[in-house]
């Protein structure tokens, strides 16, 4: 088997980097060589700070994205904001009862298509989300903080590039987005 090129550079695959819970990762070293294995555990450290900053909203990461969403995109349709966000239109749909009853949005028969709903931030959602956005802003900052602005955004510029051109093997190719 051939080694990843990290593993090669150094005997514990991770370029003698320390993750920053170096006790939660022994035994794992020889995976620091692998994007998905170190992309998934940024993403689960990333999710906990990140839900723990919208816990006082009681806001989910995937509910502040669609509020974020539909603060400039006001009327896009419940099946337009299920693809963007890659999620299943049946969850959608919960995740759009939690956020209506709250009085957060609203969903109105499309003018366009009627079998279909659109959606739009009531005034309350408009004022919860600057404030939401605020806590994540936060959050955000800590990020920059911890890489330094110009690896935050070359780590951006790098993650868009990957979702642009990564297809996995089970989804065909679909450049519409």
């Amino acid at each position: 088997m051939a080694m990843k090129a990290s593993e090669e550079e150094s005997e514990d695959g991770g370029g003698g980097l320390p993750l920053a819970n170096e006790g939660a990762d022994r035994g794992t070293r020889s995976l620091r060589g692998y994007l998905g294995y170190m992309l998934r555990r940024a993403q689960l450290l990333i999710f906990q700070d990140v839900i723990a900053a919208l816990e006082p909203f009681d806001l989910r990461p995937t509910q502040f994205s669609m509020l974020m969403i539909l603060s400039t995109r006001p009327g896009l349709r419940q099946a337009e904001l299920a693809d963007l966000l890659g999620v299943q239109r049946t969850n959608l749909v919960k995740m759009v009862d939690v956020l209506e009853s709250r009085g957060l949005m609203v969903r109105e028969r499309s003018l366009e298509d009627r079998r279909s709903h659109s959606l739009c931030l009531t005034g309350k959602g408009v004022s919860f989300l600057k404030e939401a956005r605020a806590a994540v802003e936060a959050h955000e900052a800590k990020l920059a903080e911890a890489l330094g602005t110009p690896n935050r955004d070359e780590l951006l510029r790098l993650l868009t590039l990957l979702n642009r051109n990564f297809i996995p093997r089970d989804r065909p190719r679909d450049r519409g987005e």
